[in-house]
């Protein structure tokens, strides 16, 4: 467990409980993102996790993430209409509500 105290290590590649080996090529092509792309870590958005909007018009509504396409698909409930609708949004604009943090 040493490893996950070298600089820049944030975790252990696992499935299962089990150690999963990444092949050189994608660990290159991480490395390679990471040099040209502005990214940080980000906590995992999967389906059925209650989130809340961080930006745009929809700033503060809070919903579930229904399903995940090329970006994701959130239900956003809004309580004062009584209603629910569906609206796809990009995982940066999304951040995990306290109670869903695992």
């Amino acid at each position: 467990m040493k490893v996950l105290e070298v600089p820049g290590v944030l975790n252990i590649v696992s499935s299962h409980g089990n150690l999963v080996a990444l092949p050189d090529g994608e660990i290159d092509a991480l490395r390679m993102v990471l040099e040209t792309r502005r990214s940080e870590p980000h906590p995992t958005l999967s389906n059925g996790r209650k989130v809340r909007i961080k930006v745009g018009p929809l700033q503060g509504l809070e919903g579930i993430v229904l399903r995940q396409s090329r970006q994701l698909r959130l239900i956003v409930s809004v309580d004062c209409i009584m209603r629910s609708f569906a609206v796809e949004l990009s995982a940066s604009d999304l951040e995990l509500c306290a109670a869903s943090v695992a």
